[in-house]
């Protein structure tokens, strides 16, 4: 019996938010950074639970893999800036 991937270990409402950088057909900038959990959370006020539920509801950016294994996943920054850019027009227009 072939054993899992990794992506496929992972809880259904993960694996199809789960993207892996070399599966990706966008282009990936060897500029980018990339957060890992603990500075992800640094910048949004979100618990570790809070960040994968709005994930799994389409509401945050999705994580990379960084390694084969799929143990390690990151956040590119400009995603996380744009989140957080988009939180912040929101709370602009609803003030208004």
């Amino acid at each position: 019996m072939p054993s899992k991937t990794k992506v496929e270990k992972y809880p259904d409402w993960l694996k199809g938010a789960v993207q892996r950088l070399d599966g990706d057909p966008r282009v990936c900038d060897l500029n980018e950074k990339f957060l890992r959990m603990s500075e992800v959370r640094s910048y949004v006020p979100y618990s570790r639970a809070s960040i994968y539920r709005l994930i799994a509801a389409g509401k945050f950016p999705a994580p990379y893999f960084l390694s084969g294994s799929g143990g390690a996943v990151a956040w590119k920054a400009s995603e996380i800036r744009a989140f957080i850019n988009s939180r912040q027009r929101a709370a602009v227009e609803v003030s208004e």
